[in-house]
């Protein structure tokens, strides 16, 4: 099973020293929710937001952003 995440940085560009703010803290188990969240966010102004996928229920904390970028859904 494949879960889905959202990574993001915050309204003013800053994300957790480094790494991305990712919710929620145990994925998405639907895409088309995970995508429906990304368009609210970035709708409401936060900045880099991604959809990615894990086969993981829950990340590690020091999960960074290439990660998420190697695992991005478009």
């Amino acid at each position: 099973m494949k879960y889905y995440f959202i990574a993001y940085k915050d309204k003013y560009g800053k994300d957790f020293r480094g790494l991305p703010w990712i919710m929620p803290e145990s994925g998405f188990d639907n895409i088309h929710i995970a995508k429906r969240v990304k368009e609210d966010l970035t709708k409401g102004g936060f900045i880099d937001v991604k959809v990615f996928e894990s086969k993981y229920k829950c990340l590690s904390p020091n999960t960074g952003w290439d990660y998420v970028e190697d695992n991005e859904i478009i």
